[in-house]
């Protein structure tokens, strides 16, 4: 079975479970609201709702796993107060529910409006504190709505003011014609290729004039494809370009009404140099742009008061600069506020499970400031109407990487902070440098090369933060490829190492072969690499396989951690002897994820739902080298099964691994205190992780 049939396999089976588990929640919340649901009826019904906000997070349905985390605190509210349910209430969960049925099963992009109407009705129903309201009604755009596809007519259906109204040709067709281009461009490098062939051929038979005349008019017709495509490509880029104005022109009214609300005196000052860009691109920015915006506002401008005292003007400014750069367009989002502390920042980190004490400790600003981009994190222990509820930066982050962009942050304590979000200018055709890497072949944006120099000139060098190289001056931060995307390294033959750019930060590419340049129309990853962060998306080459676009955006932190894992000695993964784990989770698209992954290290797995399956099957299978379980689960959970397992007299001591959404410091505390050997949350799974956890308790 391929990976994508496994996807859809498992796409299949949660769109299954997900109706089942919605029609169990459904009823226990009306049997709820009549007085009606028992104990066993209302834990049934949230742990339900539980387990499905996490098989949609790890499904991609992040828009309702965002719903279903709102209407699990309404839900459980509602429960703890034990009182009559407001007939309102009732309706809002309801609808919300129906919502999240609707975008499971269907398009999850043209239910997302509603669920985040839901959503805010959520907040206010909900236990958060009073905050202080402009008796206006706000005029806000919503937290993140993704804009809907415009209408054939053009003009109807865009984000605000992104559409002409008189456009006769509408994104839709914009599409279908940019998808023609696309075949177009791999058409003509067949051609080129058999062109080639041709060639070759003549070599052996000078004399063949069928060949020669072949070979001529094959070359011609590749040449004038090429100009056609080139036009066509023209002609469709300037009908997808729109003033950047149209995009931002809405954005000063809404600083305004947010700084009122807030009791803080903001302007926001455009300086838009006549700049283009595609509808698509802008399309993806007004949310990322909508958040820093917010974020600015409420995290960066002080109160009046404190700007004065710090020898400010009462009134705070934030700027949104576009300007282009070859086939890149920057946007730089400043403010004059109170700058970001940093070490407030590391400390969340630490606190929020992200990263261990030791290891902040030893990471610069820089990478520490990545931190903002992780999900969920916030700086805010209080929940206000604009902040704290731990959706924000890792939106931006993942819009923007969505579009082949990146976004970096620049730091002045005291004096502001400013982003920058670099993006293309368009989404067609676009100049890349292929690459083998491994086994396999990726592509980088020639826009982020800046050279490719011989390794054997440019010795590597320890620093602070790792393997690096020395340019010029500089010491450039050295990206072991192979390493990172789980390539074999081949041995080195002409070693190249590729000098390449993501926004401010430059790097040196290692392992890469056979460099040629390709223009191609870069299509998405696809649901199948939507969850790897090094991969942008994918190109179709000549052959009919596919290159994978590498989103250097991550590299240099990812480089680093490598560097840091060395330091501290850490134990090397190798592949598992024959040894066969227990897996005990009962969602069945986590247990599978698990499996999958533990089979791919030649392991053998043992499935159980439950903390009582669990202890069946240990006797059935007494050979059993690993136990790795959820905590949330049916009849008997996970804490009372490492108990039970701890109880049993055994020749040698059964390691038992957690894998859980719940990731406070105070479950893990739990977890520990009754025999877990390791912790993992749900929200930073992946094989890797996975395999970093539990390979120590199953290598010789």
């Amino acid at each position: 079975m391929t990976s994508d049939d496994a996807r859809r396999r498992r796409l299949e089976t949660f769109r299954t479970l997900a109706a089942e588990r919605l029609a169990q929640v459904s009823l226990g919340w009306i049997e709820l609201e009549h007085g009606a649901a028992s104990p066993a009826r209302t834990e049934a019904m949230l742990r339900e709702l539980h387990t499905l906000k996490g098989e949609a997070g790890l499904m991609g349905f992040g828009a309702v796993a965002d719903a279903l985390h709102e209407l699990e605190d309404l839900i459980g509210t509602a429960v703890r107060r034990g009182a009559p349910v407001d007939p309102s209430l009732g309706d809002l969960v309801l609808r919300g529910l129906d919502q999240v049925g609707a975008a499971i099963a269907g398009d999850a992009e043209k239910a997302t409006a509603e669920m985040n109407a839901l959503r805010r009705e959520a907040h206010d129903a909900g236990p958060a504190p009073a905050v202080p309201r402009d008796p206006r009604p706000p005029t806000m755009p919503p937290p993140f709505d993704p804009p809907a596809a415009p209408s054939g007519g053009g003009g109807g259906g865009g984000a605000p003011g992104l559409d002409e109204p008189t456009s006769r040709i509408s994104i839709e067709q914009l599409e279908r014609i940019s998808g023609v281009v696309s075949e177009l461009v791999l058409v003509r490098h067949r051609l080129a290729d058999a062109v080639g062939l041709v060639h070759r051929q003549r070599l052996h038979a000078p004399a063949d004039e069928t060949l020669t005349a072949l070979h001529g008019r094959l070359r011609d017709d590749v040449r004038r494809m090429a100009a056609m495509t080139a036009s066509l490509d023209a002609v469709v880029r300037d009908l997808r370009m729109v003033p950047i104005e149209r995009l931002l022109a809405h954005f000063p009214l809404m600083v305004r009404e947010l700084a009122r609300d807030l009791g803080k005196q903001v302007k926001l000052v455009l300086v838009t140099n006549g700049v283009q860009a595609d509808r698509a691109i802008l399309e993806h920015l007004q949310g990322p742009l909508l958040h820093l915006i917010r974020n600015a506002v409420d995290h960066g401008i002080e109160p009046p008061a404190d700007r004065v005292a710090a020898g400010k003007p009462e009134t705070g400014t934030i700027t949104i600069a576009a300007s282009v750069v070859g086939s890149t367009m920057r946007l730089e989002i400043r403010d004059d506020g109170a700058g970001i502390d940093v070490d407030v920042v590391r400390r969340r980190a630490v606190e929020q499970g992200l990263i261990e004490a030791p290891s902040a400790r030893v990471l610069s600003d820089e990478q520490i400031l990545a931190y903002l981009f992780s999900s969920g994190f916030s700086t805010r222990k209080t929940v206000t109407r604009v902040s704290g509820r731990g959706v924000g930066l890792d939106v931006v982050r993942s819009a923007i990487e969505a579009v082949g962009g990146t976004v970096t942050t620049h730091n002045a304590p005291g004096r502001g902070t400013t982003f920058v979000l670099n993006v293309p200018v368009t989404a067609l055709i676009t100049p890349l440098v292929l690459a083998t890497i491994g086994a396999g072949r990726y592509a980088i944006p020639s826009a982020e090369v800046v050279s490719i120099l011989p390794a054997d000139d440019h010795p590597v060098v320890d620093s602070i933060d790792g393997p690096a190289i020395r340019l010029g001056d500089a010491l450039v931060p050295l990206v072991p490829l192979p390493e990172i995307l789980g390539e074999p390294d081949a041995p080195p033959v002409d070693a190249r190492l590729v000098i390449a750019r993501s926004g401010e930060v430059l790097m040196a590419l290692a392992g890469t072969t056979r460099h040629r340049d390709r223009e191609a129309v870069i299509r998405g990853a696809g649901p199948v690499l939507d969850g790897n962060p090094y991969i942008a998306g994918g190109i179709d080459l000549e052959d009919g396989s596919v290159a994978l676009v590498l989103d250097l955006s991550k590299m240099v932190v990812a480089a680093r951690a490598i560097a840091v894992r060395a330091r501290h000695h850490a134990a090397p993964v190798t592949t598992a002897v024959a040894a066969k784990v227990l897996v005990v989770e009962d969602s069945v698209i986590m247990r599978d994820i698990i499996a999958e992954a533990l089979r791919a290290h030649g392991v053998e797995v043992v499935e159980a739902e439950d903390g009582v399956e669990a202890l069946a099957a240990l006797e059935l299978h007494p050979d059993v080298r690993l136990l790795v379980t959820d905590l949330e689960m049916p009849r008997l959970d996970g804490f009372e099964l490492i108990r039970r397992v701890r109880a049993q007299p055994r020749s040698t001591r059964l390691p038992a691994v957690v894998i859980s959404t719940r990731g406070s410091d105070a479950d893990k505390l739990a977890a520990i205190e009754v025999g877990a050997d390791a912790y993992l949350v749900k929200s930073d799974f992946s094989r890797e992780s996975l395999w970093s956890h539990i390979g120590r308790f199953l290598v010789s």
